[in-house]
């Protein structure tokens, strides 16, 4: 048995090596390579600029629809000063995430009542839910 000569695999190695090197090196410093990145960062750009309008365009109104607050049914409050604050859920349910919180002292509108649960609309103009264990109604007065 003959022993094996690794040369020719060495030199294709070391060929292939240094073809790449060049390559990337002249990718480096390349006017048209860099004309290249800079026409991708103002595509990207384009791109970005787009989504934007296309966001824009999706937060109109739709015609017949009202952007409008709903009316408040009442108002309510925090029921005791031992709840300094109340958590706002997004949904009527004490699993659904807590999006806000409310202050005592403070009064706010709510726009409808389901299974012990109050849609208030909070000062920003998100609504939200807030469990009715924690606040009693007030009129809009006090």
């Amino acid at each position: 048995m003959e022993p094996k000569s690794y040369w020719p695999v060495v030199v294709a190695l070391l060929i292939n090596v240094v073809g790449l090197s060049l390559i990337y090196s002249r990718l480096k410093t390349s006017p048209a390579a860099k004309l290249d990145l800079i026409s991708s960062g103002q595509k990207y750009q384009q791109i970005l600029d787009e989504l934007a309008s296309m966001r824009n365009q999706i937060n109109k109104p739709v015609l017949g629809t009202s952007t409008d607050t709903p009316t408040p049914v009442g108002y309510i409050t925090i029921a005791s000063s031992s709840n300094s604050l109340v958590d706002v859920y997004k949904e009527s349910a004490s699993f659904s995430p807590v999006i806000d919180k409310i202050s005592y002292g403070q009064k706010y509108p709510f726009t409808s009542e389901l299974n012990n649960w109050y849609l208030i609309t909070l000062p920003s103009g998100t609504s939200g839910w807030v469990d009715s264990q924690y606040v009693k109604e007030v009129t809009s007065g006090n």
